[in-house]
């Protein structure tokens, strides 16, 4: 009968294939046989290796050995192929290991870089494992967009790992940027880690962290100018250089001691760690450490002595800066990262740089003049100053050079908008702070360590300007006056954080005082920014006041107000009026009149009118700068706040420890109806 297999050919086929098939079916039974006893046998040498328990590691001058404790009658021909270890080598290694061996003799195998599985050890761990949780927390001003701006990833990202992102963020909120290992599976895949940022754990040093991603502890520095070598703590985030970054390799003839081999010694009685290693020519932690199951030496005892010898050879070195080795050596490679001036030296020199956009316009005029108002007031202090003007108008490359050759310890750049390429790619590689001092819409400074936003940017200033006046007046009916103005972010704002049963809108007008309750709280807004409208409104307001005497009204103004506070200064005060502003010059202060009296000596005319006043900034900027820099012996991250300025507010802060640094205190400047000016300063 013909085979099942062989039904489906012609007979043509089966006649030339029943023979080939007769022969393979005669044979088959034996084949069967045979290929049951090799996976029999394999079976056996896998469940052999299975069944070998991981053997102890012990590390001797870096290299790391496998220790194996023999059997009585073993050899060592069979210990290497049990294991799988190279024969030549494990005698080479254990030249008194004599076959057959004794009982608990040790026996040592160098472990190779990718060994491991077959021993029974555990691989080593990965780098990945040690990838901490990256966590961001939102600050005022800030958003999705912004936050990405300071890692440097996809907005997508941070919204795959926080979903209810894409609804918008709140201060205080906490955002997952890198998950941990233990995090679900979806989000601990390694495409979604972000290697270019670290986590520090306790006890962990910036030496660690250069040492772990082989890179120089001054690149690292240089990466992170907001991290300080005094301050180091658990928690903190760095960004992380290239692997090889600060790093040189050379080709060197080295001498390096490496064990050549393993002794065997009888300990004798009275035998101690530090006899048995005197002896031998080692230090006694060594041989601790080759006989890690010896705790007291005893009489007769066999111990394992690590033979040492010096080898010659040439080598890729790489080199580190020696100074990496003490916490002195780092606060040195610090100060010449960051141009920091020796904190011993009796007279700090100063080195300031204004680049200016258009020397001969009156913003950048009025401001070098203003700066050197300052600069004349501090002419008896202790510090050398030393100023230089670039003009910035020209070429490009030739404003660099001249910057360059000054190596300046802060530039002050006068453009109002748009931070020219040539100057933020100065700042990073040269390292040299640049002060932004009027544009108000640069996001430079999320992402560029040297940037310095003078003015607080308009997400943050509305922010913090809204959230200040709800801690205040939260309680309070909102009343906002005009047609909607989609482009004011502040009522924005305001409207976010009040209770929608709270506001009450009045598109046409403030209207007649039967709108209002006598017994009510208010604050007015008005979307009005012309001065006619504004007027309009501020009458209107006190005409409600003056109707409802036991109402308790106040009025918060749009920032372009604080323009007309000469023209409008008592119907302000009328209505209890607050203007949030960025600057505030009061012309009626001490601190402002000796101010134009000092500008108008050395100019012979009083400055030009401005918001803010042009030549106010430069004076503001060079008498707090520059002692707060000779104070902090140029560190820019110990800079104070300031106290003595007239028109602007300083107290820097970095968004990051690789990031740059924001100014981010503004003003309520509170108009009050006994006829004084207050200047709240809020953050």
């Amino acid at each position: 009968m013909d085979s099942p297999v062989l039904s489906n050919f012609s007979w043509e086929c089966r006649k030339v294939l029943l023979p080939l098939y007769a022969d393979i079916s005669k044979n088959f039974h034996a084949m069967k046989k045979l290929f049951l006893i090799l996976s029999f046998s394999l079976c056996l040498l896998v469940s052999s290796a299975a069944s070998q328990k991981p053997l102890p590691v012990v590390e001797i001058m870096g290299n790391k050995y496998y220790m194996y404790e023999s059997k009585k009658g073993e050899t060592l021909f069979g210990i290497a192929r049990a294991r799988h270890w190279d024969d030549s080598e494990l005698q080479r290694i254990n030249p008194q290991a004599i076959s057959p061996l004794k009982k608990g003799m040790k026996i040592f195998y160098p472990v190779a870089d990718n060994d491991g599985a077959q021993s029974g050890t555990a691989p080593a761990v990965s780098s990945e494992s040690e990838v901490k949780e990256l966590t961001h927390v939102v600050g005022k001003g800030e958003n999705v967009y912004s936050i990405a701006q300071i890692y440097n990833m996809p907005v997508e990202k941070i919204y795959r790992f926080n979903p209810s992102a894409r609804n918008g963020v709140k201060v205080g909120q906490v955002l997952a940027l890198q998950p941990s290992p233990s995090d679900a599976p979806v989000l601990s895949e390694v495409k979604d880690r972000n290697p270019n940022f670290y986590v520090l754990g306790a006890n962990e040093s910036i030496k660690d962290v250069a040492d772990r991603y082989n890179a120089s502890v001054a690149s690292i520095l240089a990466l992170n100018p907001g991290i300080s070598p005094d301050r180091i703590v658990a928690g903190t985030k760095i960004k992380l250089p290239k692997k090889g970054s600060g790093l040189v390799t050379v080709s060197k003839v080295v001498e390096t001691p490496v064990v050549e081999n393993f002794d065997i010694y009888t300990a004798k009685s009275k035998d101690t760690w530090e006899t048995i290693a005197e002896m031998n020519g080692i230090e006694s932690e060594m041989l601790e450490k080759a006989n890690p199951d010896v705790k007291n030496i005893k009489k007769k005892q066999v111990i394992a002595v690590p033979k040492i010898v010096t080898v010659t050879e040439q080598k890729e070195v790489t080199e580190r800066d020696a100074r990496e080795t003490t916490p002195e050596g780092i606060r040195s490679i610090y100060q010449d990262v960051h141009k920091v001036s020796s904190p011993h030296e009796l007279t700090k020199t100063v080195k300031v740089a204004i680049l200016a956009e258009s020397p001969e316009a009156r913003k950048d005029t009025e401001f070098i003049r203003g700066f050197l108002t300052g600069l004349n007031r501090m002419k008896d202090s202790s510090y050398r100053i030393v100023l230089k003007v670039v003009n910035g108008a020209g070429n490009e490359a030739s404003a660099v050079d001249s910057l360059k050759s000054f190596n300046p310890n802060l530039v002050f750049f006068t453009g109002d908008r748009n931070l020219p390429e040539y100057v933020k790619a100065y700042a990073e590689s040269n390292m040299t702070p640049v002060v932004n001092t009027f544009d108000v819409k640069s996001e430079d400074y999320l992402h560029n360590p040297y940037i310095i936003q003078l003015f607080s940017p308009s997400s943050y200033f509305n922010e913090c300007v809204a959230s200040n006046a709800y801690s205040k007046f939260g309680d309070r009916l909102l009343v906002i006056i005009g047609k909607e103005d989609k482009g004011d972010q502040l009522a924005t704002e305001l409207v976010r954080l009040w209770d929608p049963r709270r506001i009450k809108y009045l598109p046409e007008g403030v209207g007649g005082p039967e709108t209002f309750a006598d017994n009510e709280k208010y604050l007015f807004y008005a979307y009005t920014v012309k001065r006619q409208e504004v007027e309009t409104v501020l009458k209107d307001v006190a005409s409600v006041k003056e109707e409802l005497p036991f109402a308790d009204i106040a009025l918060l103004g749009r920032p372009n107000w604080v323009m007309f506070d000469e023209a409008l200064a008592s119907e302000f005060h009328r209505v209890n009026t607050y203007i949030p502003s960025r600057f505030y010059l009061d012309g009626n202060s001490p601190e402002a009149k000796e101010f134009y009296k000092a500008y108008r000596n050395l100019f012979n005319y009083m400055p030009s009118k401005s918001l803010p006043l042009y030549a106010a900034v430069g004076y503001d900027t060079s008498t707090y700068f520059i002692p707060a820099m000779g104070q902090a012996s140029n560190d820019i991250n110990l800079l104070r706040a300031s106290s003595r300025t007239i028109q602007n507010e300083f107290d820097l802060k970095r968004v990051s420890n690789w990031g740059g640094l924001m100014n981010p205190p503004v003003y309520l400047v509170n108009f009050t109806p006994y006829d004084t000016i207050d200047k709240i300063v809020i953050q």
